[in-house]
């Protein structure tokens, strides 16, 4: 069952494909990976990483991310996955971080807001498990590890800030006011997780 599988499984592989059609200078390699990024059946596909949208009090866009019920720490990873795919594409020529709207943008807003400590709305996430895609929701956003430091916010900020000029209020102030100045691989903790981004994003996109 396709829909098993969380985002960040997806997109580890769909990152790596990208990387290696690039490296290899395989252009069919890298256009899987962007076609599975627009319209891929499982939980990587940007559809299905953000299924919700939302627009806040503030009037600032929001989109729930699919592993928001899970915890924290596996929804950051998303982000620092899901741009790293986009960066890649970026430096190809193709605006993946725009596609659909801007919608990885919103999950990203989404998360750094309930991260910074504020509440975002959550709407009942459920999905087909195992091998007969049996049933199965999760009804609250998860508090599991809120807040949890990753370097996966430069990134997105000089991105969306400072390349587009956008106002990108919660990703700011996930990045400067936790994170910043990004540290590399290693510094956020001696297990695997404490590896799973590079690091080291205000020395590469600080502009």
């Amino acid at each position: 069952c396709i829909t098993n599988y969380w985002a960040n499984w997806d997109l580890c592989n769909m990152a790596s494909i990208m990387a290696i059609g690039i490296l290899t200078d395989n252009a069919a390699k890298y256009d899987q990976a962007v076609t599975y990024f627009k319209s891929g059946a499982g939980n990587g596909s940007l559809t299905h990483a953000v299924p919700y949208l939302y627009t806040d009090s503030d009037g600032y866009d929001l989109g729930q991310w699919q592993e928001s019920g899970r915890d924290q720490g596996h929804t950051i990873m998303g982000m620092g996955q899901m741009g790293a795919l986009c960066e890649m594409a970026w430096n190809q020529g193709d605006d993946l971080y725009s596609y659909d709207s801007r919608r990885f943008m919103k999950a990203a807003q989404y998360v750094a807001k309930y991260n910074i400590g504020q509440d975002v709305p959550y709407t009942t996430y459920t999905w087909g498990t195992g091998q007969n895609c049996a049933q199965s929701s999760q009804t609250v956003i998860s508090s599991g590890s809120r807040g949890q430091l990753r370097p996966v916010w430069a990134m997105l900020h000089f991105h969306y800030n400072r390349r587009l000029y956008l106002d990108d209020k919660y990703i700011s102030a996930m990045y400067y006011d936790l994170v910043a100045p990004e540290g590399g691989g290693g510094d956020y903790g001696s297990t695997s997780g404490g590896y799973d981004q590079l690091g080291f994003g205000t020395l590469m996109y600080a502009k």
